[in-house]
């Protein structure tokens, strides 16, 4: 019985950890991402999974799937760099978010963009397009 306590004490405190804000992190909306697209400082970096950023993604961003982002990072990212996280929802934004700022030490801003496709009532994608909110960090 014990050990059930404890197990569901540490599986509370790790969904907790998941969901805790990280300290710099903001969204952005379409509109503020339309702006950071422009700019050539700035690093967009789509964690989504291959055939999601296939499907739909922005033009020069960068894929790296955030299971592999502890292991590639160093490749596309140095330390002072401006990004914008684009993923499909909070949660694999927020490890992203933590994996840079402890690997790559970015300290700059990170924002993030979360990608929810548009709906008709029948719940078909409209045009593969989708709303967005994004993250800086």
């Amino acid at each position: 019985m014990k050990w059930l306590l404890l197990l569901a004490i540490i599986l509370v405190i790790h969904e907790l950890r998941n969901q805790w804000p990280v300290k710099g992190l903001y969204y952005i909306n379409s509109m503020k991402l339309d702006e950071f697209t422009g700019s050539s400082r700035i690093k967009l970096i789509d964690i989504r999974e291959a055939p999601d950023y296939y499907k739909n993604h922005i033009e020069g961003s960068i894929h790296i799937f955030v299971g592999r982002l502890p292991f590639v990072w160093a490749n596309h990212i140095q330390p002072g760099d401006e990004i914008v996280l684009l993923g499909r929802n909070r949660r694999s934004i927020h490890k992203a978010a933590r994996i840079l700022r402890k690997r790559a030490g970015v300290n700059t801003n990170i924002a993030a963009h979360l990608f929810t496709p548009h709906m008709k009532e029948g719940g078909e994608e409209i045009d593969g397009k989708a709303e967005v909110n994004h993250c800086v960090v």
